[in-house]
């Protein structure tokens, strides 16, 4: 995975492009303010923006995919297609909806997660009281905000 930390906002992204298979990538990074380690593990076109304040990590998470077989096998033109996601559409296929995992290390007690996605977002958080890491899991097509607080 690649990582920019610029003026307070870290960004986390996959580097592969339009690669379905073997698409996972991972990134370490120790927050500057909380000294938290994240562990982001991500597949093609994900991404994250996360800010850092005293009290909370708020995480922007978006991994959109569209599935353009239709347009690329010549059965639907650019046109149909991009009308029909204006108006909502083509973001129903459950092979789109793909699982991110941010593991954060460093608490003392279990922190208080808050989420919510678009597009039908699905996730978990899962507190180990030994290695002190909370575990966001998220099955997503769309955008999910996380906002994780001490």
């Amino acid at each position: 995975g690649v990582l920019f930390d610029i003026n307070d906002y870290i960004y986390i992204f996959n580097s592969n492009e339009n690669k379905t298979i073997d698409s996972e990538q991972s990134v370490s990074y120790t927050l500057p303010k909380s000294k938290k380690e994240i562990n982001a593990t991500f597949v093609a076109h994900t991404y994250a923006i996360i800010n850092e304040s005293e009290d909370k990590i708020e995480i922007d998470l978006c991994n959109l995919r569209l599935d353009t077989d239709a347009v690329c096998n010549g059965l639907e033109s650019e046109d149909q297609f991009m009308r029909a996601y204006a108006a909502g559409g083509k973001m129903d296929n459950p092979n789109d909806f793909r699982t991110s995992v941010v593991e954060l290390k460093g608490f003392e007690t279990p922190p208080s997660v808050n989420a919510w996605g678009s597009n039908g977002a699905k996730g978990r958080a899962e507190w180990n009281a030994e290695t002190k890491t909370m575990t966001l899991t998220v099955i997503s097509n769309g955008e999910t905000r996380i906002t994780v607080e001490r």
